[in-house]
């Protein structure tokens, strides 16, 4: 376990000074993790300009029957509109933008960097071509899935990389933990000005593409939100051990967490970095 302290300077003013009547949902529009379902604790308050509030991301319980899906194994994902078949063939962690390369052809690379630096406007991106710390101030990093989508459906649909979430599950005490809200890119996505995670399929049309996105590289388990003179922040962030064990991703556009029957895809990582 470790502990790392971090007050990144940023204006949460709403949420703070409403403090009584801030939620754990606009935590979570803060930090880039659904706590909805977590423990909001040790709230401390000398002032309206000087608040503490401790956050713990305790894993929660899978109620529901899941099928676990292999690497190299298909399954379909479904929801009211769209019916797919997918097969995961690969998983890389890089450090890097520039070992995207591993795993895609280079002129979508060039285009994925393109839209971190110009439409992402480097939020996340640093001119070296890592990525910056999340909010907390855990260190990130790229994942990066290549899988074989086909659309079952007899019309076209558009596939949005967003709806696929990354969980670290603990299938022994079946119970998980939110790593990612979606994939914020497909290296084959169609062309827009904006958005990288669309891509339109034909009725029966199947493409191998990558998906990805940015990760915390740690599992993240508590840290405290502090508001002081007017600065907001964190501190005391607590994050034990890797994210990329015991990672898979499941397909959902409701926000239902595992509904009955879901398939869960496991995620075999390669990743060259310590």
């Amino acid at each position: 376990m470790i502990r790392k302290t971090f007050f990144l300077m940023c204006i949460l003013s709403v949420c703070f000074i409403g403090l009584t009547g801030c939620t754990e949902q606009k935590v979570s529009d803060i930090y880039e993790t659904n706590i909805s379902q977590n423990k909001v604790s040790n709230i401390e308050s000398s002032s309206q300009n000087n608040i503490e509030k401790k956050i713990t991301l305790s894993y929660q319980s899978i109620s529901n029957e899941v099928f676990y899906v292999n690497e190299g194994e298909s399954a379909e994902i479904k929801n009211r509109k769209d019916d797919y078949l997918v097969i995961v063939e690969e998983v890389r962690a890089v450090d890097n933008i520039s070992e995207f390369s591993e795993i895609m052809d280079q002129t979508y690379e060039d285009n994925i960097k393109y839209w971190y630096e110009n439409i992402d406007n480097n939020a996340k991106l640093n001119n070296n071509g890592t990525l910056k710390p999340d909010v907390t101030g855990v260190d990130r990093i790229f994942l990066l899935v290549k899988l074989s989508i086909t659309n079952n459906s007899d019309k076209k649909s558009v596939f949005n990389s967003s709806g696929f979430k990354t969980f670290n599950i603990d299938r022994e005490q079946n119970k998980y933990k939110v790593l990612s809200e979606g994939f914020e890119f497909i290296d084959k996505a169609d062309e827009e000005p904006v958005a990288k995670n669309h891509l339109t399929l034909q009725a029966g049309e199947t493409k191998e593409i990558v998906i990805g996105s940015a990760v915390p590289k740690e599992i993240i388990t508590g840290y405290t939100m502090v508001r002081k003179e007017g600065e907001s922040g964190y501190k005391d962030v607590v994050a034990e051990g890797s994210s990329l064990e015991s990672l898979y991703m499941y397909y959902s556009v409701t926000g239902d967490m595992f509904p009955k029957g879901t398939n869960v895809f496991k995620l075999d990582v390669e990743y060259a970095g310590k």
